[in-house]
């Protein structure tokens, strides 16, 4: 991340605070969500049958387009608001707990990948 835009997330976390900005990181994750449930009824609603007749060819594709466009605004909230929540629990003392069970988790999902990979059918 450059610079300027760590410094104007710090500027904007620094104003709000963690409680409002995790809140804020909560309505943001459920609106990625809700956005990456269309995108996923949209795809299937454009492989069903009912639509093969040819009636409605293309209608499912362009609202999964724009569902897809929205999504990723999603996102972008999402990360924004993770990244000052992120730089507010660097300050507290409870931060080291934190990085010790992201490591955790981290280590234990890539255990899992492994068991995936070896894996025989």
């Amino acid at each position: 991340m450059n610079k300027e835009l760590e410094t104007k997330l710090k500027i904007i976390a620094d104003h709000y605070g963690l409680e409002i900005q995790s809140i804020k990181l909560a309505e943001e994750a459920a609106e990625f969500s809700a956005s990456l449930i269309k995108v996923v009824g949209f795809d299937r609603l454009s492989f069903d049958e009912f639509i093969k007749d040819g009636k409605n060819e293309g209608y499912f594709d362009r609202l999964s387009d724009e569902a897809r466009e929205k999504m990723v605004e999603e996102l972008v909230d999402v990360i924004v608001v993770a990244e000052q929540v992120k730089y507010l629990l660097e300050k507290e003392p409870e931060f080291k707990t934190i990085e010790r069970l992201m490591t955790e988790k981290v280590n234990r999902q890539l255990k899992r990948i492994e068991k995936e990979k070896n894996y025989e059918h």
